[in-house]
């Protein structure tokens, strides 16, 4: 089995503005790739100090987990898409 994160950012209005979701094989690997994004993301970062997420920590199915495409391979890389 797989995990999935999703992180629901609410803003002032009391709406959902923006979900990110993270997954991996384990809990902690699916909260540890939350955290190493939070580190870049001063909204998501601001959003969970000030409690404006809503969190689902669910079990997939390792079918359920995204593919990573080439390109997304390359810009993880730090290389520009062409």
């Amino acid at each position: 089995m797989a995990y999935e994160l999703s992180v629901d950012m609410v803003d002032a209005d009391g709406e959902i503005s923006v979900t990110h979701s993270f997954w991996g094989m384990t809990e902690k690997e699916t909260e540890d790739a939350m955290e190493t994004h939070l580190k870049a993301d001063a909204a998501l970062s601001a959003a969970v100090d000030e409690c404006r997420t809503i969190d689902n920590l669910e079990e997939i199915d390792d079918a359920d987990l995204p593919e990573v495409e080439e390109d997304d391979e390359a810009n993880e890389e730090g290389e520009e898409k062409t």
